[in-house]
């Protein structure tokens, strides 16, 4: 690491509260394949790992990929993909979660010890 003097140091520091040193960087687009189909292939295809290392046994993802493939069809019915580009061309908004509420804590002072 490079050192600088108390001189130097000083430059640097008065140039920062002037104008900050800042990086442009450019966005890079990304492409997500939002609709059901697209998740349920990537969530077969997730599982599928966790088959392979042993953590989900082979019936249990025979099973979820028997569900996912007669659900398939219905979404190809709706054109599930179209759906959701027209939802996000539209900006429709999506209520938040609801918020519980939080309870606040009441410190507790602890007892005074005698020395």
């Amino acid at each position: 690491m490079a050192q600088i003097n108390s001189a130097q140091f000083e430059a640097l520091w008065a140039n920062a509260q002037q104008q900050p040193a800042t990086t442009t960087i450019a966005p890079v687009p990304t492409t997500a394949d939002l609709s059901l189909s697209g998740v349920l292939d990537k969530y077969l295809a997730l599982v599928s790992k966790s088959v392979a290392s042993g953590t989900v046994a082979q019936a249990d993802y025979n099973d979820l990929a028997t569900a996912v493939a007669s659900v398939k069809p219905v979404l190809v019915r709706i054109n599930d993909s179209a759906l959701v580009t027209q939802a996000m061309s539209v900006k429709v908004a999506v209520p938040p979660p609801p918020v519980k509420p939080v309870t606040p804590v009441t410190p507790v002072t602890p007892p005074e010890t005698k020395a």
